[in-house]
């Protein structure tokens, strides 16, 4: 069985996230991988100059690693007994950038896709870049699960498109991904027009769709912005709107992603969407 990797964010308020991933690793197929990373980096732009008596970086990492394990640990066992659920699982603490621990893990087979929880605990995923920059980071499918959000399979999805051939193959990993659920996927591009250049995109985009995909339950999309809200707010809406409970991207087509997770923009648009995001590769 494959791996889900699922970076932990706070240990201490880590039951929702480890929860969800449980869950949806089961519907997935998947084995779920807990991790806990802690960079050296962040520890000694905490801690700031060490004082005299103080506890060295090197003690204060390994005191924060023991209670990370111990709390993580329990949250699992409450989870599982919660669930009555026997899923085996994995669970390391690892020094390092997150970013780079998890391609660590996905270069040596350990892994295949990672899953990341939003810090805001007032329901919004982090405005900084730091989850939306090591999505944008890692070698692997990506995930961006909000803040203590509750497991439902994904029936409904979006998958925000700008008519890149590569969206074929991703559409096809989708499919077999979420096989089981036999969701409606929703191909939507944004566009600032509905002139025929765009009109014809789609229609060619579409032809191609069904030719290669051969996936009844699909359809493509054009959505006009005119009151120009940008790409992300609109793709939200629409996901909200029609009852989604998945939201797609292509990480290759690096413009449209950046006008996604634009810092700043980010933390409105997310609290609005209160959605799951799946940041698929090249």
């Amino acid at each position: 069985m494959k791996n889900l990797l699922a970076i932990i964010n706070d240990p201490a308020n880590s039951k929702d996230f480890i929860e969800y991933t449980y869950q949806m690793a089961e519907d997935l197929n998947y084995t779920p991988h807990f991790l806990y990373t802690q960079d050296p980096a962040v520890y000694a732009m905490s801690s700031g100059a060490i004082r005299p008596g103080a506890n060295p970086i090197g003690t204060e990492i390994e005191v924060d690693r023991k209670n990370a394990i111990r709390l993580i640990q329990e949250k699992i066992r409450t989870v599982r007994k919660e669930l009555s659920n026997d899923v085996s699982f994995n669970f390391n603490v690892e020094t390092g950038a997150a970013d780079l621990v998890i391609n660590r893990y996905i270069s040596d087979k350990k892994a295949e896709m990672a899953v990341l929880e939003g810090r805001d605990k007032n329901g919004a995923w982090t405005s900084d870049t730091a989850n939306s920059g090591i999505i944008q980071k890692i070698n692997c499918p990506g995930w961006m699960i909000p803040y203590r959000m509750s497991y439902d399979p994904y029936q409904k999805i979006i998958y925000a498109t700008d008519y890149n051939e590569t969206d074929i193959n991703n559409l096809k990993n989708l499919i077999n991904l979420t096989g089981r659920f036999s969701p409606e996927i929703t191909a939507l591009h944004i566009s600032d027009s509905d002139d025929f250049e765009q009109k014809t995109k789609e229609k060619g985009f579409m032809e191609i769709v069904k030719k290669e995909l051969g996936y009844e339950k699909i359809l493509v999309k054009t959505l006009v912005d005119k009151g120009k809200k940008g790409p992300g707010e609109n793709i939200n809406k629409y996901a909200i709107d029609n009852g989604a409970n998945l939201i797609v991207l292509l990480k290759e087509n690096v413009n449209f992603i950046k006008k996604i997770f634009k810092p700043g923009q980010t933390k409105k648009i997310l609290k609005t969407a209160k959605l799951p995001v799946l940041v698929y590769q090249e």
